[in-house]
């Protein structure tokens, strides 16, 4: 009996039901199912419930409950699609995408909340969907396709990071092999030097060692200087210093040239 108390009303309708009488129309919801019951006393032939009842039951108030148990097989779908789409490896973004495309169309075009002008209908359809759970399984699944886009944009972001990454170190081994050959190109040393090869060649290993100790030692000291220039407030600064830096390298080497 404990487990029964407030059963009617949460899961019955009983608009036009006498329970004193046992007569009148009751209808039955749950997560499950969707009935309809009763009886009208007199003969069979004038038996309002089994001629006229019976017939509203079939047609309307049937297409009523069917549509509420598609929209639940519609939410479970799409929350299963999503599932397997977060849980796969490699996570595939534009099939998260489509998800968030088909939650999108289910919102527009499939999640009506009124079915009816009527009154009785209303109050039914949302008993049902209430039976079903349909609002919280749609708020959640909203919500984890929102997380699944910020958790796949997340990703993307990371994934261009690393590239960029990869790119500026590429950059950055290129950088100095262009200046080295920069300066050895400027004529620094011409034929009429009549310089001896072991000398030229240690001059070379010494250009070479310098500027590759350069940039190893500004690569090492680049985090903290930012934070330095960033916490003084100087940032723009320091980045307008770079095109200095490069002006006073090329002029240094037209002086050698």
């Amino acid at each position: 009996r404990a487990f029964l108390d407030g059963w009617e009303g949460r899961q019955t309708y009983d608009r036009h039901f006498d329970a004193a009488a046992g007569s009148g129309t009751r209808y039955l919801l749950s997560g499950y199912s969707f009935a309809m019951v009763g009886s009208t006393p007199g003969p069979e032939e004038t038996d309002l419930f089994r001629n006229v009842f019976v017939g509203h039951g079939r047609r309307h108030y049937f297409q009523l409950a069917l549509i509420a148990y598609f929209q639940k097989a519609a939410l479970v779908t799409l929350s299963e699609r999503l599932s397997d789409a977060m849980s796969a490896r490699p996570r595939a973004p534009e099939v998260v995408e489509a998800i968030e495309q088909d939650i999108l169309q289910f919102s527009t075009r499939y999640w009506f909340e009124t079915l009816s002008a009527q009154v009785q209908a209303q109050e039914l359809f949302d008993l049902l969907r209430e039976n079903l759970r349909l609002r919280p399984l749609y708020d959640q699944i909203r919500r984890e396709a929102r997380q699944a886009g910020v958790s796949e944009a997340a990703r993307e972001q990371r994934r261009l990071a690393h590239n960029q990454n990869r790119l500026n170190l590429i950059a950055g081994v290129g950088l100095p092999l262009t200046i080295i050959s920069g300066i050895l190109g400027m004529n620094v040393f011409s034929a009429g030097d009549n310089l001896q090869w072991p000398l030229t060649w240690l001059t070379i290993f010494l250009i070479v060692g310098a500027v590759g100790s350069l940039f190893v030692a500004l690569y090492g000291w680049s985090d903290s200087l930012e934070r330095r220039f960033a916490e003084s407030g100087n940032l723009t600064w320091a980045y307008l210093s770079v095109p200095v830096v490069i002006l006073a390298i090329g002029t240094i080497g037209l002086w050698l040239k």
